[in-house]
């Protein structure tokens, strides 16, 4: 080794060294005591009384998810959620959007429009592999992956990644880039070919591998022309495992039982957005803060849950189908209607609407704090809607 190479490896000890002890006196803060304490609780339980805690996790968290890739009650466990698992699931959701939110701000990351909209694809794949699984394309243990939360954990980290890449791939040199933005495609491919391994349908590179090279050169010709931002990047990738998963659909399904209920249900949805918007519009100048309901973000919220009401009103009324969560379940046995379900819906997204950009203004500046929240309230809605309407188009 020589001497440049020495003082090189030097440097980026005392940064490493650096880097370790900031860490370490930010885990020292009092504010993370309670978590810390949590923890430790927790791991006493599970060593002390390894019956009760996993009976606790089995009912509550991991039954749940058993019974629904079988499709039935499992030793007494119904799939859906709990007060339990619903409360703690929102909890870490927190968290996660917190950890997330300080990581975007290391990096320079802005969740503004364009990357929502990049991002969109990917939940629209969330929604057609949950289609997957509820068709019972995939056999055990693959399909656990494939249930949520379980879905929603992988998912987001595979968003997370191909943003913090296609930030990384923005700082490079043309070169570099050209090389480095091909390599996401290949990772993607074989991570998804490894959660379909148990797939009843085979894989089939003579669909994947053109595919592949097209996504590849079109990729190429953005780099090459360089007038790209991360957000096109984004969309590439996102757009990438969209159409791989709608490989599987097509493959599996063909053609939808109810080809209807594709355009009756977004209908509806649209409809009451339009309708909101066109009061907004009319609204504006006379009535104060009516122009948030403008915004196209606010939009995508409403559409996103309107479309989940709709497709959950749709199924359960005119299809048969049940609600596996607490709170929605116990209105629409109360009220005897999945109406109840749509209207609910609407007025939820529009009063948190009004929370954020109104109530909480003066508490949420920063542009990523609000975009995190909003991006993840359409993620909430848009997901189980699209799920629901392609479950109800193919007879699933």
């Amino acid at each position: 080794m020589n001497s440049r190479s020495a003082k090189r490896l030097k440097r980026y000890g005392k940064r490493l060294r650096k880097r370790v002890k900031r860490s370490a006196r930010r885990l020292n803060r009092r504010a993370y005591y309670p978590v810390y304490a949590f923890f430790i609780l927790l791991f006493g339980w599970a060593v002390a009384f390894p019956h009760s805690f996993g009976d606790f996790v089995w009912r509550y968290y991991w039954g749940p998810v058993v019974a629904d890739a079988a499709g039935h009650s499992v030793a007494g466990i119904s799939e859906g959620y709990n007060p339990v698992s619903s409360l703690t699931y929102g909890i870490a959701l927190i968290l996660s959007l917190y950890l997330i939110y300080l990581l975007f701000k290391r990096r320079g990351v802005v969740l503004d429009g364009s990357l929502m909209l990049a991002l969109s694809p990917l939940i629209i794949s969330g929604a057609v592999a949950r289609v997957l699984e509820d068709g019972s394309v995939f056999g055990t243990p693959s399909a656990y992956l494939f249930i949520s939360p379980i879905i929603y954990l992988w998912l987001g980290a595979l968003g997370l990644f191909l943003v913090l890449y296609s930030e990384f791939l923005e700082r490079r040199e043309r070169f570099e880039a050209l090389i480095l933005c091909s390599l996401p495609y290949f990772i993607i491919l074989r991570f998804l070919w490894f959660l379909v391994n148990t797939s009843k349908i085979p894989e089939d590179p003579a669909y994947f591998l053109p595919v592949t090279g097209a996504f590849f050169v079109l990729h190429i010709y953005f780099v090459k022309r360089r007038d790209y931002e991360m957000s096109s990047s984004v969309f590439l990738y996102s757009m990438y495992v969209l159409s791989v998963f709608s490989f599987y659909a097509l493959m599996r399904f063909g053609t939808a039982r109810y080809p209807a209920e594709l355009l009756v249900i977004p209908s509806v949805a649209a409809v009451i957005s339009a309708a909101i918007y066109v009061l907004a519009r009319f609204l504006d100048g006379r009535v104060k803060n009516a122009h948030i309901f403008l915004r196209p973000e606010n939009l995508a919220i409403l559409f996103a849950h309107s479309l989940d009401g709709s497709a959950t009103w749709t199924g359960m009324s005119f299809f048969g189908y049940g609600e596996k969560h607490v709170l929605p379940s116990i209105m629409v046995a109360h009220t005897g209607s999945a109406l109840i379900f749509l209207v609910s819906k609407v007025l939820l997204a529009l009063v948190a609407i009004y929370l954020l950009d109104v109530s909480f203004k003066g508490y949420m500046k920063n542009r990523n704090i609000v975009g995190l929240t909003k991006f993840t309230i359409i993620v909430l809605g848009l997901g189980p809607g699209i799920r629901d309407m392609l479950r109800i188009s193919l007879g699933v």
